[in-house]
């Protein structure tokens, strides 16, 4: 008797889908005044994320192609180690030996989605802040460093293990919801 109610459960669960739906992503904030919260795929990143869309033509979709990159990486290679690969390279070598990839403490998102940051340390860390006293906007840590404003790597395991990205936010809040980037 329970193998048949096991075998009718799986048949249910097979003509629905398995289950294995996303969920309907919901945005973490309210959109700009007028504009509505939109649904947008990019298959040549490979995201999805939430973009608002404006009566006065602003969109969101301009900013997911301005402020997302998207990167490539072995499955089994931990993300700082591709971040390093990737980026460290171009760096000085004060720089190289002065910034780490490290887990990002200013955005956090929900497990298992993982931020990281290339960011100044030591005595790198205490010359960035004195340069930035008279250089505001300084980036440290080459392009893709730590500056100003956020911007982070982000990276979903549960989603693709060969994909990451990296999010500029910048100073205003973006037209896109950064807490509903998924990954494809």
């Amino acid at each position: 008797m329970n193998t048949r109610v096991a075998c009718i459960a799986a048949a249910a669960l097979m003509a629905a889908g398995c289950g294995l739906r996303r969920a309907e992503p919901r945005p973490s904030r309210l959109p700009a005044k007028g504009c509505t919260w939109q649904d947008y795929t990019d298959d040549k990143r490979g995201l999805s994320v939430l973009v608002q869309k404006c009566p006065d033509g602003k969109s969101g979709v301009d900013e997911v192609q301005k402020k997302i990159e998207a990167f490539e990486k072995p499955g089994t290679q931990p993300l700082d180690q591709a971040i390093r690969e990737r980026f460290f390279g171009a760096l000085s070598d004060q720089e190289r030996d002065g910034c780490t990839a490290q887990k990002s403490e200013r955005l956090l998102l929900p497990d298992p989605i993982l931020t990281m940051e290339i960011t100044p340390r030591g005595g790198y860390l205490l010359e960035v802040k004195k340069k930035r006293e008279t250089e505001p906007d300084f980036v440290a840590c080459g392009d893709h460093g730590q500056g100003p404003t956020l911007s982070y790597f982000e990276y979903h395991p549960n989603e693709t293990l060969t994909k990451y990205l990296f999010v500029r936010l910048g100073k205003d809040r973006p037209l896109f919801d950064e807490m509903s980037i998924r990954m494809k």
